[in-house]
């Protein structure tokens, strides 16, 4: 009897042990369903500036390693008055630029075969301590998505007057380009052009027949010719005109860099031939330090020979930018006693000469700035040109041609 009991006690223990592995699908099941469900992580931002470009870096979610899986940010929260929107929503690195001050709360949203799940993350926007939208540039730029393959292209372009842009175009497939687009017929693919002070270079370029010989692309895409115009906003160009000689355009190229920070996702543009906002990603100083170093001060004439009515005061010093390089960074006026007759500083105001050569200092978008109505400012300027050596910055009222050196009105030394 104790031996029968005992032999059924050991069968249902056995059928226990089995019931609960087959419960249990041997260590898989829905186990395996929660680890597919993705986990969504987005990357913390340190600071977030208005009017300077913002990455969204959800690259470190945990996504399964099959099946179809899809990413989504949206803006969920945003300032009063904010017209701000997400650059490439679809990927998991993606961009916006703040345009108000405020809190912004973004929201990314992934979902794969097993399920969805999302994240947020709320930014507060550092306010600027002038009236000065950085984002302002002189080049244009719109979006097309194609309703047949679903590529959306992004055109980035250069208006001139004499009737020959410079136009960049690139995709979401990874293909960039750049081409000129004219409102005349051409008569050869022959152009001759300068980039601020870097040397004049004529090309070959191919006429496009299929656009009645009105569009010019070169041989290969040269991104140092883009890295040129990012250190540069004077931009000279000729292009001969059927039956008329050689027409000259200079396509208005101003504030390249807030357009690169626009377009940053939807071109992939590299930080290292582009550094974000113009090289200095923290939120820009509201002060000089002790150690800036102010011009001297001087009147002159331009070289058409008008006497300088009036000029802006400013402080210059080098700092150390996010990318761990020397930057020049200048506050203008923030004493308005040296504010004298109508002064206005613009993105052409500065000069920086060094080992012989004279080069913009520009701030990476379009500015104007009455030192008797607005300001102070700070700017963080880059240029073809190294901070951690001797140089000069020079100040001026006017917009001469690298190649003009025209009289400062101020100039400081480093």
């Amino acid at each position: 009897m104790r031996k029968n009991f005992l032999a059924k006690a050991a069968n249902a223990t056995a059928f226990l042990s089995l019931s609960l592995l087959v419960a249990c699908g041997g260590g898989g099941g829905t186990e395996e369903a929660a680890i597919n469900t993705p986990i969504v992580r987005i990357a913390p931002v340190d600071t977030v500036q208005i009017g300077s470009s913002v990455t969204l870096d959800g690259r470190e979610s945990t996504v399964p390693s099959t099946g179809t899986v899809t990413y989504r940010w949206t803006i969920s929260k945003a300032p009063i008055g904010s017209a701000a929107t997400i650059e490439q929503p679809t990927g998991a690195l993606a961009a916006f630029v703040p345009d108000k001050a405020g809190t912004y709360e973004v929201t990314l949203t992934v979902t794969s075969d097993n399920g969805t799940s999302s994240a947020k993350e709320s930014f507060e926007t550092q306010p600027l301590s002038e009236d000065l939208d950085r984002t302002k540039t002189e080049w244009l730029i719109s979006d097309t998505t194609s309703s047949l393959t679903g590529v959306k292209t992004t055109r980035i372009v250069a208006p001139a007057l004499g009737g020959a842009n410079f136009v960049i175009t690139c995709n979401n497939a990874g293909a960039r380009s750049y081409q000129i687009e004219t409102d005349f017929i051409t008569a050869n693919g022959t152009i001759r052009y300068r980039v601020g002070h870097y040397p004049i270079r004529t090309e070959l370029w191919f006429e496009s027949q299929s656009s009645g010989y009105k569009i010019l692309t070169p041989s290969s895409f040269n991104i140092d010719l883009l890295k040129q115009l990012y250190k540069s906003d004077e931009f000279i160009l000729d292009v001969n005109k059927f039956g008329s000689g050689t027409i000259r355009s200079e396509p208005r190229s101003a504030g390249f860099a807030a357009a690169i920070d626009q377009t940053r996702v939807a071109c992939n543009w590299s930080e290292s031939d582009f550094p974000r906002s113009n090289g200095w990603t923290a939120p820009l100083p509201d002060q000089a330090p002790a150690t800036a170093k102010s011009p001297t001060y001087s009147t002159g004439s331009s070289p058409a020979g008008t006497a300088f009515t009036g000029q802006f005061g400013y402080q210059a010093w080098v700092d150390v930018n996010g990318y761990n390089k020397p930057q020049l960074l200048v506050r203008v006026g923030q004493d308005k006693q040296l504010c004298q007759g109508n002064a206005l500083a613009s993105n052409h105001s500065f000069y920086v000469e060094q080992s012989g050569r004279r080069v913009e200092a520009l701030p990476g978008f379009v500015f104007n700035l009455n030192c008797a109505s607005k300001g102070p400012a700070t700017l963080a300027l880059q240029g073809d040109f190294d901070p951690s050596l001797p140089f000069v910055l020079k100040s001026y009222l006017f917009h001469y041609s690298t190649l003009e050196p025209g009289t400062p009105f101020g100039q400081v030394s480093f």
